[in-house]
């Protein structure tokens, strides 16, 4: 007996999701703060280019190409493999060109990111033919090859750190093995979904779906992840790799609410259509913020001995910083509900809008904080993002529930996004 496409998707994340927090607890274990601070800069751009590539390429693709069948899909398919192709490159070569300034000013990271760059194209490639799985509705195949590459990836690392021979480089060499194998496992599965012609129509399609997502991605990535590089060059690597100590505790709620990331606007879309979007948001509100207050509240009462015992010594000044980082996911979890919701009526500019104004109080406000503080005047700098953000997603949502009442009949989820399951 199968089982039901929503469990199989939540265990997906979790094997995804956990073993990028295995990683990061055994190599902020293993190394010393200086050297895993370099390791968090790379494999943090290699998560934002995940994030990106995700806005632009491979959710246009769960969204617009479960709506096509035949060659329509192969054409289309196939020119989102270009697309990616293309961007996976251009990634590489931006990797490279950090390499080579990180070097020729004497930095010991260069290495680092020398390797990150042929990590970034193998790493997309696994998660493109991933999501193209998601949108066939084969999520069982997905799942099997993600416990291939990510249950192998921890279990390589966990004996390397063990062994007493993981380095940052060795880390990145064995994330990039992993995910090119599983990429080729994965193929013969999906030789069938490319063919041959692309449609010029997709990329338009892609560009005109994704920009907005895109450029959210983008301003939340500077309302966010920043921190870790202004912490990095400006105070030191140590701030970065507190930074991603710190978060990382807070992971299982991370990989609990990137799940909803993915099934939440799917399921708003479809009540939107049905009129009972307002129930459906309370349902998922309770599904969401009490399992991560009762999480985040039990990282602020033991965050000096989780770190004590997770990382060692030297990262259990940061209790303060695990205790902010626990005030973000609980604010974060109701956020995206709101951003749920405003995709699910095709409002990704007002998404963007509220990113930016996000990224906006970082510039101003949050670097400043970081600067002086730190750690944790870097994560006070997220809280305040998010919280600029979350105002304006509750007053946009607000404002179009207002002017949806106010036409004639109301407006429905086939307006603004394609009728299909995307089974994401």
């Amino acid at each position: 007996m199968r089982l039901p496409r929503q469990i199989v998707g939540l265990a997906d994340q979790t094997v995804v999701s956990g073993s990028n927090f295995v990683v990061l607890i055994v190599v902020g274990r293993t190394l010393a703060p200086i050297d895993f601070g370099y390791f968090v800069l790379a494999f943090t751009l290699l998560q934002s280019a995940g994030a990106v590539q995700s806005a632009l390429i491979t959710r246009p693709h769960n969204v617009l190409g479960a709506t096509r069948q035949g060659e329509d899909y192969r054409r289309y398919t196939t020119a989102s493999a270009f697309l990616q192709i293309v961007y996976a490159i251009a990634w590489a070569l931006l990797l490279l060109v950090i390499a080579a300034v990180t070097g020729l000013s004497g930095s010991p990271s260069s290495t680092t990111f020398l390797v990150a760059a042929p990590v970034a194209v193998a790493w997309q490639a696994q998660e493109f033919l991933r999501r193209v799985l998601y949108t066939e509705r084969r999520l069982h195949i997905a799942l099997l090859d993600d416990i291939l590459s990510y249950g192998s990836q921890a279990a390589i690392l966990v004996w390397l750190g063990v062994d007493g021979t993981l380095t940052a480089t060795r880390a990145l060499v064995v994330v990039g093995a992993t995910s090119l194998f599983s990429a080729l496992a994965v193929f013969p599965f999906l030789r069938h979904s490319l063919g041959r012609d692309l449609s010029r129509d997709a990329l338009r399609s892609n560009w005109h779906f994704g920009r907005w997502l895109g450029a959210a991605e983008v301003v939340y990535w500077l309302a966010s992840q920043s921190y870790i590089y202004v912490g990095g060059l400006v105070v030191g690597p140590v701030v970065s790799a507190a930074l991603k100590a710190a978060q990382t505790l807070l992971g299982p709620v991370s990989v609990f609410l990137a799940f909803f990331v993915s099934y939440l606007p799917t399921s708003f879309a479809r009540a939107q259509e049905r009129g009972e979007l307002a129930r459906r948001m309370r349902a998922a509100f309770t599904l969401t913020v009490p399992p991560t207050l009762v999480y985040a509240f039990g990282a602020i009462v033991f965050a000096p001995t989780l770190l004590r015992h997770v990382y060692g010594a030297e990262y259990a000044h940061d209790a303060t910083v695990v205790r902010l980082f626990a005030v973000y996911y609980v604010i974060l979890s109701v956020s995206d509900v709101f951003v749920a919701a405003l995709a699910a009526r095709g409002l990704t500019q007002r998404i963007f809008v509220g990113h930016a104004l996000g990224a906006a109080i970082s510039l101003v406000v949050g670097w400043a904080l970081l600067l002086h503080w730190h750690a944790a005047g870097g994560t006070a700098g997220m809280i305040l993002s998010l919280l600029g953000a979350l105002i304006l997603f509750i007053l946009a949502f607000g404002m179009s529930s207002a002017h949806r009442e106010s036409q004639p009949g109301g407006a429905t989820a086939s307006n603004v996004l394609p009728r299909r399951d995307p089974s994401t």
